[in-house]
């Protein structure tokens, strides 16, 4: 490898080496420091990092955690990571410090790891379990700078994550839940029992309940299945429809009280349906932000969506049209 000795100011040197060629864009690549010092000094420097761009060892060490945390994030976001996991390592990564941040790969040791989990802890007033947080993130982070070369070990494995003593967790008795569904029905927001009900009868995530769509719902079978197969996420505001978890599809059969609740509120989405001129398609959101709408309720429950009217009921500019035909059956998938 090459390298040049510009003088920048008086006692100051610029010392750029040639790298090599991208092997994916084909472009050149320059590695460039700044040295202070004497113009036989930083020859010197210079001989030195052309030896160490020589044996490959440089590019990578130099690189600083900022900088691969950046490189991860686009590695694993290539690699199909949801939305929402980007987005909370994206908000763990700005609440570093930015010294740390800014620290040069080869100089983040195990006791510089220590001492950061320390600072997250008493300045930043962080619970252990959030610092564990961050300290999954890096290992991830530092796991693959292992495997990608730009490091021969990482300090991650070595440095002491604090204990974390988990609660056990108690779920909530039946009395409870029903007082919760009871307040819900009387609520602004009537439908959201309904998807608390769904969220007790099937075990799943508030997400994937409201991410049912019509042709997820079977009335017909015995008993009344639905088939959780997306969920919605919120990201800075906007809502995102995504395959489940575990990307995994699995359909779950309804006790008779929660497929009745199901059935009725059906009959209310045919009959709003049929008075705006589009009946339900199996397309269409089982919950929906407003009724008609595209969109389906917001996953975030301090959010909810605006109650579906009364059948029959009149929205401003809308004409009252004769209500469907008894026993019509929900749009199945074909």
């Amino acid at each position: 490898m090459s390298g040049s000795l510009r003088q920048r100011s008086p006692g100051t040197w610029q010392l750029p080496v040639f790298e090599g060629v991208d092997e994916i864009t084909g472009k050149k690549q320059y590695r460039s420091e700044t040295f202070r010092g004497t113009k036989r000094e930083a020859q010197k420097a210079l001989n030195a990092l052309v030896a160490e761009v020589d044996r490959g060892a440089v590019a990578p060490a130099a690189k600083t955690v900022g900088e691969l945390l950046d490189a991860w994030l686009d590695h694993i976001e290539h690699l199909g990571r949801s939305p929402t996991t980007l987005h909370g390592y994206r908000r763990l990564i700005a609440q570093l410090p930015a010294g740390f941040r800014n620290q040069p790969l080869a100089k983040v040791t195990p006791k510089l790891v220590d001492d950061l989990y320390r600072h997250l802890g008493t300045v930043g007033r962080r619970r252990p379990a959030t610092v564990l947080r961050f300290h999954a993130l890096l290992r991830t982070a530092f796991g693959q700078a292992e495997r990608w070369g730009w490091i021969e070990r990482s300090p991650i494995d070595r440095a002491t994550p604090p204990r974390v003593h988990r609660d056990e967790i108690r779920p909530p008795s039946v009395e409870a839940v029903l007082k919760v569904i009871d307040a819900a029905e009387r609520s602004r927001s009537p439908e959201n029992a309904l998807v608390l009900r769904l969220l007790a009868a099937t075990g799943c995530r508030r997400g994937e309940a409201v991410g049912f769509q019509w042709g997820d719902v079977d009335i017909d079978a015995d008993p009344v299945t639905v088939t959780i197969r997306r969920a919605v996420v919120e990201v800075e505001r906007e809502l995102i429809v995504k395959p489940t978890k575990t990307h995994a599809v699995r359909t779950v059969g309804l006790d008779l009280d929660t497929a009745g609740l199901l059935r009725a509120h059906w009959k209310t989405a045919v009959e709003i349906g049929m008075l705006v001129g589009q009946p339900p398609t199996p397309e269409d959101f089982v919950f929906q932000r407003q009724p008609g709408s595209a969109e389906p309720m917001p996953s975030r429950p301090h959010q909810p969506g605006v109650a579906a009217p009364l059948p029959g009921e009149r929205r401003q500019g809308e004409t009252a049209r004769p209500p469907p035909p008894p026993g019509v059956a929900p749009p199945r998938r074909r």
